[in-house]
């Protein structure tokens, strides 16, 4: 059985594109990583350049990862615990960074 699964679900809004599930139904903490390639944003698409994270059961903003061209965001997820999170799509500027 898999212990580390992530979803990706496409949403109808342009803004915010896509809502990910990252879930560990393993016995320890796990590092999690999202990449581009996993998000399938449309290609050529400017005004997704930039990506926010927004946590949707803790209501806050979460840390994009800056360092990777292709990884855009990474988390560690408790054990059997799942993360949900909002992606949208945000110019340079509006960027937050924790």
């Amino acid at each position: 059985m898999r212990t580390l699964t992530i979803f990706v679900k496409n949403l109808a809004s342009k803004a915010a594109p896509r809502a990910v599930s990252l879930f560990n139904r393993g016995e320890v903490p796990a590092s999690m990583a999202l990449s581009r390639t996993m998000l399938r944003l449309p290609p050529g698409d400017a005004s997704c350049d930039s990506l926010a994270f927004r946590d949707l059961d803790q209501h806050q903003e979460l840390k994009s990862n800056m360092t990777s061209k292709d990884v855009v965001f990474e988390a560690a997820v408790p054990p059997h615990t799942a993360l949900t999170v909002l992606v949208t799509c945000c110019q340079s500027d509006r960027l937050i960074i924790v």
